[in-house]
């Protein structure tokens, strides 16, 4: 024994001080946060939570064996080990000095943070009873009930928590949590109510009592609850807001347009109330009322962006409906007067002005939304949308490559560039950005779809067939009933007469999943067409040219009457087609020959 201690009275006094400091600063981050404690008292408590009777008239040999276990505990705690040489030390202090309350608190925080819940429980209950005035020993053994499910047995040590150490009726917060997770809401209100007369009226304590009676459908006595924070602060705005809050959700809308009325006429400039009275108006359907009080809410300086901002994502919901669209047209408009500068609200207003087919417009705002800041990802992609929009190709290239210069791992860039380049017919470049995208876009399925599918186009224009058939044929194993591919792989099949019957097993595919489109009834047609099936051919294509004024369909009708022996019906769709446009170079000689030019 003479030698265990003179191993622990080498520690320093310098050094074991140091420790304790250090103990507690630590302690203090992990500390239970209460409502209305003092700071001063927390701290006091904290280093009883970790020192228990260390500090006493003078350093005893108990105190140096404590301070040595907890030397090798904050260095483990710092280095994230697992306690291996702090646990048997504090277990050698408890076993010299079995009533050190400090040591077996200690104990059961190792075992905690171990996931030992059960090896910790036996530990805290000990420092309890050695040390009963410690209200973090009574918090670390709720806790331990807490993750076992042992709700009443963490409701019964929050009781001995309060009822042994004085000034701890903040502790009841705890319990009431602890019923209402156990929907022993009944319970739980009692316990607030506790609460209330201790400390009167209070914010917290009238909003958890709230949302249990909302929990419950009591309706009347969560406004019962408000009102009496209204009754209690009448000059906080804020309580009659909040109130007026839930009698819209509860759709009282009447009670609260007179309270929000109320509010306004003490109170012009509450941009919020006048936010809140527009729902209601808009619920109402009085679009006149609404748009007043939310164009007085967005002309007032002290309302922020982000709060208008908000109001205007809420259009989305509605954007398709066009008077609401153009409601937020508006209200953006105004909200870019006095925010000029917001990236941000330039993309949204470029939003609704696109979903209002403005695409010009759209564009000019998107543009505005990178100019002003370029890390604005969705502004880009929207950007390059309404390029593709317009047919505009040239600025689809520059725009995509602007962006590139910002995203360039980005596969949609890559190709949205390539797409770009294909209609200009710059082929090779096109080739060089859609592999690009592909190798970017591995895990992106719709994205590489659409890559593989624009790569089948590009190889169809530069005759390169056998990628072409790879390019579609990789697409259509992404996106199977994809109609574009279906119609176009199919169609570009037909033209080179080349793999016919996989052009009708396409183009079948493509009539069973669109039968009413006209283009695509005159693809399969012409894959029958072009397989010699022309009585079956006439079918489709009739049906579209019944459908469609297209010059290439209607020539098409004409095509498959002249092979069933109609020549004159042949000329009257021939001379049809020429007048709609969009025919065959061979239009004019079939007509004037009355004869079939393939």
């Amino acid at each position: 024994m003479k030698s265990m201690l003179i191993r622990y009275i080498r520690v320093s006094l310098p050094l074991f001080v140091f420790l304790i400091i250090s103990t507690i600063a630590i302690k203090a981050t992990f500390a239970q946060k209460k409502d209305k404690p003092e700071k001063k008292e927390e701290q006091k408590q904290e280093q009883e939570a970790d020192n228990g009777e260390v500090f006493g008239q003078e350093l005893s040999n108990e105190n140096y064996i404590f301070g040595d276990a907890m030397q090798a505990y904050l260095l483990e705690k710092m280095m994230d080990q697992n306690f291996a040489k702090s646990l048997p030390l504090f277990q050698t202090c408890i076993k010299i000095y079995p009533k050190n309350a400090a040591a077996h608190f200690k104990i059961a925080e190792i075992y905690v943070k171990k996931d030992s819940l059960d090896k910790a429980v036996p530990y805290v209950k000990k420092a309890i009873e050695l040390n009963p005035q410690n209200k973090f020993y009574y918090t670390l053994l709720a806790e331990i009930y807490h993750k076992q499910n042992r709700f009443t047995a963490a409701v019964e040590v929050y009781e001995n928590l309060i009822k042994n150490i004085p000034k701890s009726e903040n502790y009841y917060y705890n319990i009431a949590t602890i019923y209402t997770y156990q929907e022993r809401y009944k319970e739980a209100i009692e316990v607030y109510d506790k609460l209330e007369k201790k400390f009167g009226i209070d914010e917290e304590i009238i909003k958890r009592k709230q949302k249990i009676y909302l929990q419950l459908k009591d309706v009347n006595s969560a406004l019962k609850e408000g009102q009496k924070l209204i009754d209690t602060y009448p000059d906080v705005v804020e309580y009659k807001e909040a109130q007026a809050e839930i009698l819209i959700n509860q759709k009282k809308y009447e009670e609260a347009k007179k309270l929000l009325l109320s509010v306004i006429e003490h109170s012009p400039d509450n941009s919020y109330a006048r936010l809140l009275l527009s729902d209601i108006y808009q619920i109402q359907g009085d679009t006149p009322n609404q748009l007043k009080e939310i164009e007085i809410a967005f002309n007032n300086p002290d309302l922020d962006l982000e709060a208008k901002i908000r109001v205007l994502t809420g259009y989305y919901m509605v954007i398709e409906n066009e008077n609401k669209r153009k409601t937020a047209i508006k209200l953006a408009e105004m909200t870019l007067k006095n925010n000029p500068e917001s990236s941000k609200l330039h993309f949204y207003y470029g939003d609704f002005l696109r979903f209002d087919n403005r695409f010009k417009e759209a564009r000019e705002a998107y543009t505005k939304a990178v100019e002003l800041d370029g890390n604005n990802y969705q502004a880009w992609t929207s950007l390059l949308d309404t390029d593709i929009q317009l047919q505009d190709y040239e600025a689809l290239i520059k725009h995509s490559e602007e962006g590139l210069e910002l995203f360039p791992n980005h596969a949609i860039f890559w190709y949205m560039n390539g797409v770009g380049h294909f209609f200009k017919k710059k082929y090779d470049n096109a080739i060089e950005s859609l592999e690009q995208a592909k190798m970017l876009a591995s895990e992106n399925k719709e994205i590489l779809t659409e890559v593989h599918k624009y790569l089948g186009e590009v190889y169809q224009a530069t005759k390169e067939y056998a990628k072409s058939d790879i390019a579609f044929e990789e697409a259509l194993s992404l996106n199977p009933h994809d109609v574009f591919i279906l119609n176009n792989y199919s169609y570009y099949l037909t033209l080179r007469k080349d793999k016919l019957n996989r052009a009708k097993e396409l183009s079948t595919k493509l009539v069973q999943i669109s039968p009413n489109q006209p283009t695509y009834m005159d693809t399969h047609g012409w894959v029958l067409f072009t397989m010699g099936d022309y009585k079956n051919a006439k079918t489709w294509i009739e049906k579209a040219a019944q459908l469609s004024n297209d010059g290439t369909i209607i020539e098409h009708y004409g095509d498959v009457l002249y092979k069933l022996g109609q020549v004159q019906e042949a000329l009257i769709q021939w001379q049809k087609a020429k007048t709609a446009g969009g025919t065959s170079n061979m239009i004019d000689k079939k007509i004037a020959d009355k004869k079939l030019y393939e």
